[in-house]
């Protein structure tokens, strides 16, 4: 056990100091409900004690049903890989890749504009180690969520941006804005994902479904004249729904029971007028 802690101290370039309040709040939580020990008789604590720092603050704001599952697949983990790997592994599941510290770390969680803010960073709520969207340059797809303070002070620094750029402003949306009526996306695979879609599934016809908040939240504003286009990824129809002038919209990797735009495959070519126009709007 001692071994195997001080080959992960050396990996990690962690420090074999007394244990983190972090750490030793996490290992109480859990200590007594899975009392089997590690490869090698590393123990529940002796795990949490060779997580990076950044790992065990992410583990201590789950609550405790989640600490325990994220525990028990950190200890599959290390069933079938050597410490080392297995340990960046878990980190790389809990942490942003391009997460470095400084102000890069604020550009990471929030943007450039939220570079110099202060702002706190998301709290984890679902962990994965599994790729969001595999073979792409993404993220994990554990999920995080930002604090109401954070969120209502993204909401204010959006409005103002919006008021500037007034009707040339262009809504470039994806899966995340339809979840809520039920239909799913590629990218939430976390065991305990809060995504809307994973409570309310929709059953039946797909052309039944209704307009989200977003959908209509939308449309209010290109009627107030501050939206200039809109560049669609979906294939729902739920923006015409929701009353979203057809003419400024950009289906652009097709739609549902459009026969002159079909839904487009993974591999498929855009359609030129399609993708020239978005062109045009870029410019």
């Amino acid at each position: 056990g001692d071994s195997v802690r001080s080959a992960g101290i050396m990996i990690l370039g962690a420090t074999p100091s007394r244990p983190s309040s972090a750490g030793s709040s996490i290992a109480a939580g859990v200590r007594g409900q899975m009392p089997f020990l590690l490869p090698g008789s590393l123990t529940q604590a002796s795990l949490i004690q060779l997580l990076p720092t950044s790992v065990r603050d992410q583990l201590e704001h789950l609550p405790a049903e989640m600490q325990e599952q994220s525990l028990a697949a950190f200890m599959l983990t290390l069933t079938g890989t050597a410490t080392g790997e297995a340990i960046q592994r878990i980190t790389r599941a809990t942490c942003r890749p391009d997460v470095s510290g400084g102000s890069d770390d604020q550009t990471s969680w929030h943007g450039l504009l939220g570079a110099t803010t202060g702002w706190r960073a998301p709290r984890l709520v679902a962990l994965s180690e599994q790729a969001a969207r595999p073979g792409y340059k993404a993220y994990s797809a554990s999920e995080y969520i930002d604090t109401p303070e954070v969120l209502n002070e993204k909401a204010r620094l959006l409005a103002q941006m919006w008021k500037r750029s007034g009707q040339d402003t262009i809504i470039y949306t994806g899966a995340g804005l339809s979840t809520a009526a039920g239909i799913g996306d590629y990218a939430s695979k976390a065991a305990q994902s809060v995504a809307p879609h994973k409570k309310q599934a929709s059953t039946g016809s797909r052309l039944d479904l209704r307009p989200t908040l977003a959908h209509h939240a939308l449309a209010s504003m290109e009627e107030k004249g501050l939206i200039g286009h809109w560049v669609q990824q979906n294939h729902d129809r739920l923006a015409q729904k929701a009353g979203f002038p057809q003419a400024k919209l950009n289906e652009i990797h097709g739609a549902w029971g459009d026969m002159k735009n079909q839904v487009k495959m993974m591999d498929d070519t855009l359609r030129r007028d399609l993708l020239e126009w978005l062109r045009s709007w870029a410019e």
